[in-house]
């Protein structure tokens, strides 16, 4: 599996048993402690996307989040966290962060959904929109990661849980070793704001650092369940 070439642009659907593997994987960085540098020793990577998944994009709306992330990133200098902010990020600086073990904490700004966030797609490859936008997943994140991140995940986008297109994963599961430490928003339909503080609108994933995948999909129905109105959706497997 982790031999697979996935071409940003593509519209991915993941197979129960990708995802299986994918979490078998965590499971054995996991325990081989191949971790990142601990939580306050370790920088904190903050990654702005871009703000839509297709061609023209509106100027407001990237203002906003450069502005939130550069807010975020003030607020926790202050108190005293290495920072690295990059703003306009692209596949490459991505996959920068979650292969660069000095990097403990990882905060993502811009539109997406649970799964993933919108970045620059910096592969040449193009979607079937013509669009050099795309969206970086979980998968991503596991196919690059040799190591946990000890640090939290903050994932500031959407997290509306649609499994339309199939089961999947939230955005930084296959990346940390403690997904207590995952934060999403509180509201599904979560927009950057100008926030000025790192956890401003966002909750805790779970409470449980290592939940199995049976644990992992009940509370992904839970949090599904949160949208206005369900669409029919293959049956969660994994």
């Amino acid at each position: 599996m982790y031999d697979r070439v996935y071409h940003p642009g593509e519209n991915r659907t993941y197979a129960p048993e990708e995802i299986v593997g994918a979490l078998d994987r965590r499971t054995e960085l996991l325990a081989a402690q191949a971790l990142s540098l601990p939580a306050g020793e370790g920088k904190l990577a903050i990654l702005v996307g871009t703000c839509n998944n297709l061609e023209g994009e509106d100027p407001d709306e990237v203002g906003i989040v450069t502005r939130e992330g550069r807010h975020i990133a003030d607020s926790e200098m202050a108190k005293g966290v290495a920072v690295e902010l990059i703003i306009d990020a692209t596949y490459s600086d991505a996959n920068a962060v979650i292969a660069d073990p000095s990097f403990s904490d990882v905060c993502v700004i811009g539109g997406g959904s649970f799964n993933r966030v919108y970045v620059r797609n910096d592969s040449g490859h193009t979607n079937r929109y013509g669009s050099t936008n795309n969206s970086y997943d979980w998968m991503d994140v596991s196919l690059v990661a040799d190591h946990l991140k000890q640090g939290g995940f903050y994932q500031r986008q959407c997290s509306i849980v649609n499994t339309i297109f199939g089961p999947s994963l939230f955005l930084g599961m296959t990346g940390v070793a403690d997904m207590s430490k995952i934060w999403i928003s509180d509201d599904p339909l979560f927009y950057p704001e100008d926030h000025r503080e790192l956890l401003q609108g966002l909750v805790p994933l779970t409470d449980q650092p290592n939940p199995d995948r049976h644990e992992i999909r009940r509370f992904m129905k839970v949090l599904e369940a949160r949208k206005a109105s369900r669409k029919p959706k293959q049956e969660d497997t994994f």
